[in-house]
């Protein structure tokens, strides 16, 4: 898969992956379309950063999800783009990254503050996931 590029996904038109090396392994990335100004992103690295503005240039809102406390690595350049982007994380993974230092303190419990989502679209965490 070609990185630092956000690829579509066939058949779902409103679906689209990118994939980017974070120090010592490749990570993943979705970015999920709710209108052509709104978005759900989840897991964003910062060098899928400049793909976004050239592949997206409309999108002005984004909603951006830490699946787990381990991806916050890439956010905080997407929010300096974004400043305006809201954010979400379970609430175990809010705790994981207030004890990592991360800044952010705006972030949402994704549980009680759930983002809008396209319809047949849901967000599920597995038992046992990282998330909590």
């Amino acid at each position: 898969m070609k990185k630092n590029v956000w690829l579509p996904v066939a058949g779902f038109p409103e679906l689209h992956i990118g994939q980017y090396i974070v120090p010592n392994f490749v990570s993943n990335a979705v970015a999920i379309e709710i209108s052509p100004r709104e978005f759900i992103v989840i897991s964003p690295g910062a060098p899928l950063l400049a793909a976004w503005h050239e592949q997206f240039p409309q999108a002005t809102q984004l909603h951006i999800v830490f699946p787990n406390g381990y991806h916050h690595m890439g956010v905080s350049a997407w929010v300096e783009d974004f400043p305006d982007a809201k954010l979400y994380a379970s609430a175990v993974a809010i705790e994981q990254l207030k004890q990592k230092g991360f800044r952010q303190t705006h972030i949402k419990d994704i549980d009680r503050n759930p983002m809008p989502l396209p319809k047949g679209y849901y967000l599920r965490f597995p038992p046992g996931h990282r998330a909590g």
